[in-house]
């Protein structure tokens, strides 16, 4: 089923798929000022890896002679993600448009919702930037996020207002297509880095009431107690490797005895 849309002097002949707008690659190419559509399919191929499933597709269409004709729709996600990646004058516009005919989608949806609460689904063009930034940056998320937290005065994306979120989005566009590295929010902590086979696989921030120890010391320390209480949820993993001897649970509680 097609929705008309409009952009400046521009009318989409969106798709509907699924309950959401699917845009084609023809229409994003005009409305963001682009000559050729192959513009778009160019911004497609050189960043592929930051579009998912769920913001492209190929459909074919029949044309005279009844002849197949291939071309790449994406989901208002995914325009928006072009929109950021192009450098038109335009884009910045576009970029809006999309996000608030996306607001209207979700809203048609979940209507039963306050108009400046946000959902998850709403937040993904948000966590979409986000995931862009750790990328070309080179950034860790703490530190995205943080961006953005201190910035709206929050401590999670959740508690950003609609309108918020909005401009969250285009600030961290913004640090995109900057040449230099944002500044971090200073922070005092520390980060447990976990290598395997010579190679980092991972690090993550190290929580002030955590201790961290080796397993060796971690033996030691339980083994001169002769017992270790640990919450079921944490520990059930690590009682399983350590030891042969199912534990006993106790008030949501593991004790093990060695």
């Amino acid at each position: 089923m097609a929705t008309q849309l409009s952009f400046h002097d521009h009318q989409f002949s969106a798709i509907t798929r699924n309950n959401q707008i699917w845009l084609s690659s023809k229409d994003i190419a005009k409305a963001l000022g682009y000559a050729k559509t192959n513009a778009i399919t160019h911004i497609y191929n050189t960043n592929t890896d930051e579009f998912t499933s769920g913001m492209t597709e190929i459909v074919e269409s029949n044309t005279s002679g009844n002849l197949k004709c291939r071309s790449r729709i994406f989901s208002l996600r995914g325009a928006h993600l072009i929109g950021m990646f192009a450098r038109t004058k335009l884009a910045k516009e576009f970029r809006k448009w999309v996000l608030d005919i996306l607001d209207q989608e979700i809203g048609a949806v979940t209507n039963e919702m306050p108009p400046e609460q946000t959902t998850t689904y709403s937040r993904t063009p948000l966590r979409d930037a986000v995931n862009m930034l750790v990328g070309k940056k080179g950034m860790m998320y703490p530190d995205a996020y943080s961006l953005i937290h201190q910035r709206f005065g929050v401590q999670h994306i959740d508690q950003l207002s609609q309108s918020q979120m909005l401009e969250a989005i285009e600030y961290i566009h913004c640090l995109l297509i900057d040449d230099h590295h944002p500044n971090a929010v200073p922070m005092n902590g520390r980060i447990l880095t976990t290598f395997r086979n010579g190679e980092m696989v991972g690090q993550r921030f190290v929580r002030d009431d955590e201790h961290v120890a080796t397993l060796p010391a971690f033996m030691d320390i339980a083994r001169r107690a002769h017992y270790v209480v640990i919450h079921e949820d944490d520990a059930a993993p690590l009682v399983r490797i350590l030891t042969n001897n199912p534990p006993v649970e106790r008030r949501g509680k593991l004790i093990t005895q060695f």
